[in-house]
């Protein structure tokens, strides 16, 4: 699972989906699946433009919408963590002197 996370880090949602189905292709696909599968969804061959497009449209937004859900969950736990290290050094600083710092209004 921490391939599949790291992976998405660097090439996003698109590249690993991507690179998830071309790997699948590439193990368990023969060599006629394979030529089929370029002609006919890489050059467009014995298909409609209309369901091209379709397909593809559809698909993008698909993964837009997963590229958003998977960076508003790693921003939320990044901000946590930011948060986590404020409260820590607020409290550290507190220990080491004699008086009461001010906080800025919503924190403490």
């Amino acid at each position: 699972m921490l391939i599949c996370a790291n992976t998405i880090d660097v090439v996003g949602w698109p590249g690993f989906l991507v690179l998830a189905f071309l790997f699948i292709l590439e193990i368990n696909g023969t060599t006629e699946q394979k030529h089929e599968f370029i002609d006919q969804y890489i050059l467009g061959k014995q298909m409609p433009i209309y369901w091209t497009t379709v397909v593809f449209g559809t698909l993008f937004a698909i993964i837009v919408v997963a590229q958003q859900a998977y960076w508003r969950k790693r921003m939320r736990k990044i901000q946590a963590e930011l948060t986590r290290l404020a409260d820590w050094k607020s409290d550290h600083q507190q220990a080491e002197i004699d008086t009461t710092l001010q906080h800025t209004k919503g924190r403490k």
